[in-house]
């Protein structure tokens, strides 16, 4: 893995595309609201080809059965399955 980090790091310094994540789109969850966080995690994903999905903890329907479980959202699960 690390060894992949560092191929995807000299391929940005050298201005290459590094599409690793086409037509993939990404959810994302927070815990706790931070802008910078998701904006980082956002261009990471958008630098590797997917797109970003930000969904607030508080905002989904299934987050709190998503804790207690231990499992995505079903609408993660959709979401991957038609990627």
């Amino acid at each position: 893995m690390l060894d992949l980090a560092d191929e995807l790091k000299r391929l940005q310094r050298a201005g290459e595309e590094h599409h690793l994540l086409p037509g993939r789109t990404l959810g994302m969850i927070f815990q706790k609201p931070s802008t910078r966080t998701r904006v980082s995690f956002e261009v990471g994903i958008y630098q590797l080809g997917g797109t970003g999905l930000y969904l607030s903890a508080g905002g989904t329907s299934n987050s709190v059965a998503a804790r207690r479980s231990g499992t995505p959202p079903s609408c993660f699960r959709a979401t991957s399955m038609r990627s």
